[in-house]
């Protein structure tokens, strides 16, 4: 690590990656329903407006995708730390997000 962070630095910096990934995702979901909407217009004029749209869209997304690799990197995670869901099971609901730093094996199941 070139830098050492403070706890409260990798905090705002943990805090700030749960928003832009909150943010991804939500653009995600956008961006499907987008290009769903695409595929059965006829329309000119919508369909030209739909891919614009999308464009946008897919620029914000690889925008974010930066900045969450940005902090990433900054936060250095050791190979042996892993960010995942703790509200895998709340189906389409916000997913909110713990660092786990335990070396021991986690058990998932999903139905």
């Amino acid at each position: 690590m070139a830098k050492s962070l403070s706890t409260e630095q990798q905090q705002r910096l943990q805090q700030r990656w749960k928003t832009l990934h909150a943010e991804w995702e939500l653009r995600s979901e956008k961006l499907k329903c987008l290009r769903a909407d695409w595929a059965i217009e006829v329309g000119t004029a919508v369909k030209f407006q739909l891919e614009k749209q999308i464009q946008y869209e897919e620029d914000k997304l690889d925008d974010i995708d930066q900045q969450l690799n940005d902090i990433e990197a900054k936060l250095q995670l050791p190979s042996h730390t892993k960010i995942i869901p703790d509200s895998i099971s709340q189906g389409k609901g916000y997913k909110t997000y713990e660092v786990l730093s335990s070396t021991k094996a986690i058990e998932v199941f999903i139905s």
